[in-house]
């Protein structure tokens, strides 16, 4: 009996000993958007930016930029969006935030037995069905654990760190791949809040505009 939980505690603290803990970092994704396998729009670059309880994701293409801020320990934060002369910026609270997360609801997850390596790391499968009819298919590492997993792109409680997801609705898929990961610190001035030159609009109006 001692024999097996010393087995047993080795096994675990094997485990985590060898997982790394993002409590702050960059995490990059590459984001492609296809309908009937076709190209939808340009690539667009998502950069994650991690620090405790703040959390802050810039999406960047051709035409334009959206960077959304918050803070889980306030609960507040903001979408700031530029587009060309365009510059608005839409306050978020715990509700607005977790309506804005919804999309990912999950009516049932599985996991699957397949593996790949990303960035290094090695993953492996979940699928994802959604209560909207679409279906998430999701690459994890358990290597890493995610201190705040409160973000726009971690599911939930997938038990690791989200390195690639492929949204599926119809014929339409939105894909996120990474592209680099760091764990090197972010200023915190990275995730404040701009206070002037930005046309407020609430939360309910711009589920409406956009």
């Amino acid at each position: 009996m001692r024999l097996s939980l010393f087995i047993l505690f080795l096994a675990i603290t094997t485990v985590v000993v060898g997982q790394k803990r993002l409590s702050e970092g960059i995490l990059v994704f590459s984001v492609v958007t296809t309908k009937k396998d076709l190209p939808v729009g340009d690539t667009l670059i998502a950069q994650h930016f991690f620090k405790g309880a703040h959390t802050r994701t810039d999406l960047t293409g051709a035409v334009g930029k959206s960077v959304t801020l918050y803070d889980s320990r306030e609960g507040s934060g903001a979408i700031v969006r530029e587009f060309g002369s365009q510059k608005i910026l839409i306050p978020l609270d715990t509700s607005s935030w977790s309506d804005k997360n919804a999309w990912y609801k999950a009516s049932s997850v599985s996991y699957s037995s397949d593996e790949q390596k990303l960035l290094g790391y090695a993953c492996k499968k979940a699928s994802i069905k959604l209560v909207d009819g679409g279906q998430l298919e999701i690459w994890y590492t358990p290597e890493v654990v995610l201190d705040n997993n409160d973000t726009e792109f971690q599911m939930g409680d997938i038990p690791g760190l989200v390195l690639s997801y492929e949204y599926i609705i119809d014929e339409t898929r939105v894909i996120y791949i990474a592209r680099s990961l760091n764990f090197d610190p972010v200023p915190i001035q990275k995730f404040e809040i701009p206070n002037a030159g930005y046309r407020i609009l609430s939360y309910a109006d711009s589920k409406k505009q956009f």
